[in-house]
C-alpha cells in the first residue's frame, strides 16, 4: 500500500470516528399516548378531553365537539405532546 493511500485511509477512519451518528429519534409521545382512549367518530368530546387518533398521536379537544376528526377539524383539536 502506498503512503498516499495509507494516509487517505487513515484520515477517512479518523474522520468517520468523529462524525456524529444519526439515528432516527424514538417518538417521544408514543409511550405516553398509549394510555389515552382511542378517538371515536360520533362520540361527544368536551374541551380538555385527550384522545389517541388512528395515526398514533394524541390530540386534545380545544372545544366541545361531536367526534370531529382531529386531523381535519383543527379548530376543535390540537396535537397534544
Amino acid at each position: 500500500m502506498s503512503r498516499r493511500r495509507f494516509a487517505a485511509v487513515t484520515a477517512a477512519l479518523v474522520l468517520a470516528g468523529t462524525a456524529p451518528v444519526l439515528l432516527p429519534a424514538a417518538p417521544a409521545a408514543a409511550a405516553a399516548c398509549s394510555s389515552y382512549p382511542d378517538w371515536q367518530a360520533g362520540k361527544w368530546y368536551n374541551a380538555g378531553d385527550i384522545v389517541r387518533y388512528t395515526d398514533g398521536r394524541a390530540y386534545v379537544a380545544e372545544h366541545g365537539n361531536p367526534g370531529y376528526d382531529p386531523t381535519i377539524s383543527t379548530w376543535y383539536w390540537e396535537p397534544y405532546a
